[in-house]
């Protein structure tokens, strides 16, 4: 098992990004930033949402199944677009959510953008394994969720990971999971329920 100084920590590949930024937005210059190699915007930027600005979520304030514990975020983590993270114990697992900002293309093909970014992370994830690549609806909220396992050169030991991209018609999230892969099944119902909590949370304030 692991301890508390070994806590599996999420990352999304930047390439990862960078792919579904080139995929999905017809991007402004009004909006471009760092994130996404000038093709997007991170989500710590100044407010809009005002004057015929579209709504951009900030922060998320969500609930959390039982054992889960949110974590504060640094100035680096809001820099690089981190909006949630959190982590249990006993199983370990751990959840985070990153946020660019961009329009939407309207008439966007979900399934090429999901099977692009399964080959970017295939190119770019050492010893990747793809479970699943799927799309669906969350709560109205067109989403791409790519299951993967990624076996560690140095002890052996395999991840299991779940991405899930939620598209909103101005902002893209990244929720992404991450546990051992023996305990991933202990833990389904509950990372099911952080994405319909996240997607309720995004309902709530207007996205669309």
């Amino acid at each position: 098992m692991m301890n508390m100084s070994s806590r599996l920590k999420i990352v999304i590949p930047l390439v990862a990004v960078a792919i579904i930024g080139g995929a999905l937005f017809l991007l402004k210059d009004r909006i471009a930033g760092p994130l996404s190699n000038g093709q997007g915007q991170n989500s710590n930027q100044p407010p809009s949402g005002s004057q015929g600005q579209p709504t951009i979520v900030r922060s998320v304030s969500i609930s959390y199944p039982r054992g889960w514990v949110a974590e504060s975020l640094t100035s680096a983590d809001k820099l690089a677009g981190l909006i949630v993270k959190a982590h249990r114990e006993n199983p370990t697992a751990s959840f985070s959510a990153r946020s660019i900002v961009g329009e939407l293309e309207a008439n966007i093909n979900v399934a090429a953008a999901a099977d692009q970014v399964v080959e970017s992370l295939t190119k770019e994830i050492e010893n990747f394994t793809l479970v699943s690549n799927k799309t669906l609806n969350t709560k109205s909220y067109r989403t791409i969720q790519i299951r993967y396992k990624q076996q560690s050169s140095r002890d052996q030991t395999v991840t299991e990971n779940l991405l899930t991209i939620l598209l909103t018609r101005n902002q893209t999230f990244y929720l992404s999971l991450r546990s051992a892969e023996a305990d991933y099944r202990a833990i389904e119902s509950e990372t099911q329920q952080l994405i319909l909590n996240f997607a309720t949370y995004l309902n709530s304030q207007g996205l669309q």
